[in-house]
């Protein structure tokens, strides 16, 4: 089953896609442009790292540290590459949501998915650190609610376009199982059929009847015709 079948309650999930894209063309962008601007101070930071490896017990970091402190413009250089593969997958992900090509989304869930992983390692270990070296209880509490607040609106982000990979993927078990017309209503005014859980239910997040009506979804929000799943 999809994770979910509307981004944000309101939105169908390939206008959601595309709006993720965007959001993340412009992280991309952001980190790219603090990246160039850091080339040119490369011995300040080495000499902030070396200051903070003295000061500070920074325990299963400093190995990684003292590497980024001998050469941090390769770390640099490595950061902006992957941030320029990861505005091409942007690209491509609205590509692909454009014309419901799971091969054009795939790339950015990947390259999405490592970016979380190493997200939620840094906040992890940010939080250790803070607690080891910063005696500032209600500092640590500020951090933590921060970091873990934007790691969820990620995740939620990262979300759409899979859950509408998903989606395509079912629908198109749905067209191989049985003709397309046995999902289609004779009326042009009635929403398409999607059978979920062996169950017909009047919704599909695919269709174009559905998809291309940003702020107007398909049924009354907050209960008035809402598709019925079965979690």
């Amino acid at each position: 089953m999809p994770l979910m079948y509307t981004f944000c309650t309101w939105l169908p999930l390939r206008l959601g896609t595309i709006i993720v894209g965007l959001i993340s063309i412009i992280q991309s962008i952001i980190i790219e442009i603090v990246c160039v601007l850091s080339l040119s101070i490369t011995d300040a930071i080495s000499l902030e790292i070396n200051k903070m490896l003295h000061s500070n017990n920074m325990i299963y970091t400093t190995e990684f540290l003292k590497a980024v402190e001998k050469d941090p413009r390769n770390y640099i250089i490595n950061v902006m590459i992957y941030f320029l593969l990861h505005i091409i997958s942007c690209v491509a992900l609205i590509y692909g949501a454009f014309k419901k090509s799971i091969i054009f989304i795939l790339p950015y869930i990947i390259l999405e998915f490592i970016r979380l992983f190493i997200i939620f390692y840094t906040v992890v270990t940010s939080m250790i650190l803070i607690k080891m070296n910063v005696l500032d209880f209600l500092f640590l509490i500020f951090i933590s609610v921060i970091g873990v607040f934007l790691l969820q609106i990620l995740i939620y982000l990262w979300c759409c376009p899979l859950s509408l990979v998903q989606c395509l993927i079912l629908d198109r078990k749905l067209l191989e199982s049985q003709p397309r017309e046995a999902f289609e209503s004779n009326n042009n005014n009635a929403l398409p059929r999607t059978a979920v859980n062996n169950r017909d239910v009047v919704y599909d997040p695919l269709s174009d009847h559905y998809g291309w009506r940003p702020f107007k979804p398909s049924y009354s929000y907050p209960y008035e015709n809402m598709p019925q799943y079965e979690y």
